[in-house]
């Protein structure tokens, strides 16, 4: 909860360029967080999804669930912009 919080205030500051350092790094760390404990909770209720997954609906949803990673994952987001390089030596505006 703490880190979905976090990551979606830091991502509000650079949505509307008010970014820094801080809030670039704790937009990362929040967003390492949040997979981490969805994984943990995928872990701990593996059974349960599992159970669910075993019908014609379940598959259809994993099935849907898989194009959308795979759309984001394959996906250009710069939107044919040229952005410059973000780095520590280079700042973050």
């Amino acid at each position: 909860m703490l880190s979905g919080g976090m990551t979606l205030a830091s991502g509000i500051f650079l949505l509307f360029r008010h970014s820094s350092h801080l809030i670039a790094v704790a937009h990362q760390v929040g967003a390492i967080l949040f997979v981490v404990a969805c994984a943990m909770h995928i872990a701990i209720n593996l059974k349960s999804l599992l159970k669910s997954i075993n019908s014609r609906l379940g598959w259809a949803m994993l099935a849907i669930l898989a194009l959308f990673v795979l759309a984001m994952v394959f996906s250009n987001t710069d939107g044919g912009h040229q952005h410059q390089q973000r780095g520590f030596g280079r700042g973050w505006r």
